[in-house]
């Protein structure tokens, strides 16, 4: 039973509801994010695809011109370029970004100085 009625959805029913669910998972991840507060692109609070196309865009077209510094321009010395990642240009927040002691999740670059063994 269950199944004719899967069978009977049509397939541009099953299309769209795809690309509803996955709409719907990037807006979640984007507030799990707790980054709305940080000024950027509207479509870097849902993806990072936005952010290759532009650097592939800039270094191909521009003249090798870096995207960056326009949002810097545009948006500030804070910029939100993706859905977990912020672009800082502030001297004085080095610390508190870079800082070893502090709670902030940094990227794998930064495994390097970690430690290995017990202390």
């Amino acid at each position: 039973m269950a199944l004719a009625t899967i069978t009977a959805i049509a397939p541009s029913h099953l299309a769209l509801g795809a690309v509803v669910a996955i709409l719907l998972y990037h807006v979640i991840k984007s507030k799990q994010a707790r980054l709305d507060h940080i000024p950027g692109p509207f479509l870097a609070k849902y993806t990072d695809a936005w952010r290759a196309y532009k650097a592939w865009k800039t270094n191909h077209y521009a003249g090798g011109n870096n995207y960056q510094t326009q949002l810097i321009g545009k948006y500030g010395d804070v910029v939100r370029v993706g859905p977990n990642t912020v672009l800082v240009l502030d001297p004085e927040a080095a610390n508190t970004v870079l800082g070893f002691r502090e709670r902030l999740e940094k990227g794998p670059g930064y495994q390097v100085f970690v430690l290995g063994g017990e202390f």
